[in-house]
């Protein structure tokens, strides 16, 4: 384990601040404006960047109105190399002692997905960047691998313009083809036409940059991976445009892995029979499609992706196919105004029963005319009545389909100030559904069910925890989680394709998550050995640990505290490695972490340690590193 330490400590290089035609980095433009200038972001007036030929700009958008553009400034010039003066149009920023803060937040919080645009594109953040990309590059015979990348994401959104513009943006073209189809409207062929072209194209560059570099790392997993997803990126697209035989054409292109498709037969195998399996991003939803599909495996879990609710064609072809039920009718999400729905604050009476959500929708839609307001802005927007609501349950029907069992009636929850599109549908679905069919997540949900849910394999079902104790969860949790395991569970974390080591994110994460979890029970129950034993069958599955494998890995940390501390400092000081590799080389693939972040973090992990009377030079050398002006 020291050996791989060492190995890890080489990681240790300096930051390059100077990228694609000696541009500076998307960070190092933040620090330079933030430690200059201060600037209060609104929705209706918010601070924004573009990456174009003449250089940085800086640009005020109304991300009310589609990023629509208020003002820009040419900041960074390529001609001139410098920077320019803003002091006319930005307050002077004085105190500096936050500034990394700030940067860390608005890149974690605020533009993530920019900032790995900005990394791998020569041009981004403005309308027609794509198009700039691709007649600037196209022709040439030997563009650098984050070219390629920026290329193919660059046909990837062009066949988006053809469509609903899902990753955001307005044509500019004066195509007719390119403007943007309605809510729920369908596209001609001379559109799909152009999708199909443009997506091939990505396809077809992605395979070149793999190629090129077999290890290149994206956003989403290695080069091989992604080309699998832009692949069936287009199969959703036609499936959207009820295309089904150029959808097949697709899916029948893509290939995957063995471990990938592994991957996702653990995910469906964690479902009951008949279940609805919430997803959230690329590597969690087209997997799984694809085995289904393509392997005929699990075809009884309909698979729903979270991140495409919030498209109001997407959950009009879920109404028209059936896939499940929901009782949102397409005039309404069809209808712009529905996008977000806001609490009316004059009727909300936090007091007050609490009304079932079933209720609300009811309200909401038979009464969507009548209760519709005026905002200062002069648009139209949808209300409803309270926060606090409720999901009914009838817990005989209920209990036929879960093994674990409850006498509750109601799932409760507060909502939001404000309810997005996707989320009304969201919940509809499992009001809906909850008494017909299991409904699970793929990771447990940060918002409204949270707490209303219990782990099953490496998913998360919606269940009823009113009046449950923690223990007596547990209890009903562990031993079923412990079967899984031993019985069902194929881990995939770290594995060989073309002869390079690959690590998966997902698989990774999830096994961390399961084996922690069940040796965290013993420990609560002051079994150490039983904890012991689960912890040393996980290892022998693992075989060795790298800042790659975290920050999934930190669970591990805190589960061998107090049963192997040795063990426990290890991972610690993995992990603390992998904070200040974070630290010391922002990317867009690992995140921002500011110096004091950083330092306060590894600070509290040493003091933790020493409590437990265990020293760490690794830590103390990364601290001492951080503590250096």
């Amino acid at each position: 384990m020291n050996k791989i330490i060492s190995l890890v400590l080489i990681l240790f290089l300096q930051f390059h601040a100077i990228g694609q035609d000696n541009l500076p980095s998307y960070p190092v433009v933040l620090k330079n404006f933030f430690s200059h200038y201060r600037v209060e972001n609104n929705y209706d007036n918010f601070t924004s960047f573009a990456k174009k030929k003449r250089g940085w700009f800086v640009q005020q958008v109304n991300r009310e109105k589609k990023d629509s553009v208020l003002s820009e400034k040419l900041y960074w010039g390529v001609a001139s190399k410098s920077y320019t003066d803003l002091s006319s149009q930005y307050s002077k920023q004085y105190d500096n002692s936050d500034t990394d803060e700030k940067i860390a937040t608005y890149l974690n919080n605020q533009a993530l997905y920019n900032w790995n645009d900005y990394e791998r594109c020569r041009y981004h953040g403005y309308d027609g960047w794509e198009r700039d990309m691709i007649n600037d590059f196209i022709d040439q015979p030997v563009l650098s691998d984050t070219l390629l990348e920026g290329l193919a994401r660059a046909y990837s959104y062009l066949a988006g313009t053809f469509l609903w513009y899902q990753q955001g943006g307005n044509g500019i073209s004066g195509d007719t083809t390119q403007i943007k189809l309605g809510r729920i409207q369908m596209p001609s062929p001379i559109r799909i036409e152009r999708v199909v072209k443009a997506i091939n194209k990505s396809v077809d560059v992605y395979d070149r940059l793999l190629q090129q570099n077999p290890s290149y790392k994206t956003l989403v997993g290695n080069i091989y991976l992604k080309k699998f997803n832009e692949t069936m990126h287009g199969y959703m697209q036609m499936l959207l445009s009820m295309e089904e035989e150029k959808a097949r054409t697709f899916i029948n292109k893509a290939n995957l892995a063995e471990p990938y498709a592994q991957q996702a037969k653990n995910y469906l195998n964690s479902c009951d029979s008949n279940a609805i399996l919430f997803t959230y991003g690329d590597n969690d939803t087209y997997q799984l499609w694809y085995v289904q599909e393509k392997e005929n495996f699990r075809k009884d879990v309909a698979v729903i992706n979270l991140s495409m609710l919030g498209l109001p064609v997407y959950a009009d072809m879920l109404k028209k196919k059936n896939v499940v039920l929901f009782k949102t009718p397409a005039a309404f999400y069809g209808d712009e105004r529905s996008d977000i729905c806001y609490i009316d604050e004059e009727k909300n009476d936090s007091s007050t029963v609490p009304m079932s959500f079933t209720s609300s929708l009811q309200m909401i839609f038979a009464n969507r005319d009548s209760i519709v307001k005026a905002n200062n802005n002069d648009q139209r927007i949808i209300y409803y009545p309270q926060k606090t609501v409720y999901i009914p349950l009838n817990n005989q029907e209920f209990n036929k389909i879960s093994s674990i069992k409850t006498m509750n009636d109601r799932i409760e929850f507060d909502l939001n100030s404000y309810l997005f599109i996707g989320d009304l549908l969201q919940l509809d679905i499992i009001t809906s559904n909850i008494n017909r069919r299991p409904i699970y997540f793929s990771s447990r949900p940060s918002d409204y069910l949270g707490d209303h849910c219990i782990q099953q394999g490496i998913v998360y079902r919606v269940f009823p925890m009113t009046n449950m104790k923690a223990d007596e969860i547990a209890k009903k949790e562990i031993p079923p989680l412990e079967k899984f395991a031993e019985t069902t569970y194929k881990p995939v974390i770290g594995f060989e394709i073309n002869g390079r080591k690959n690590v998966s994110s997902d698989g990774n994460n999830v096994f961390f998550q399961l084996y922690a979890r069940i040796a965290d029970y013993y420990k609560s129950n002051k079994n150490k050995t039983k904890a012991a034993e689960w912890l040393t069958k996980a290892a022998a599955q693992l075989k060795e640990i790298s800042i790659e494998n975290m920050p999934g890995g930190y669970s591990f940390a805190t589960a061998y505290l107090d049963v192997d501390n040795e063990k426990a400092k290890t991972y610690f000081e993995v992990y603390c490695l992998y904070l200040f590799d974070k630290y010391k080389q922002p990317a867009a693939l690992k995140g921002y972490l500011s110096k004091a972040d950083c330092l306060k973090q590894v600070e509290e992990i040493n003091k933790y340690l020493k409590d437990k009377k265990l020293e760490s030079t690794v830590i103390n050398s990364i601290i001492k590193k951080l503590k250096v002006n």
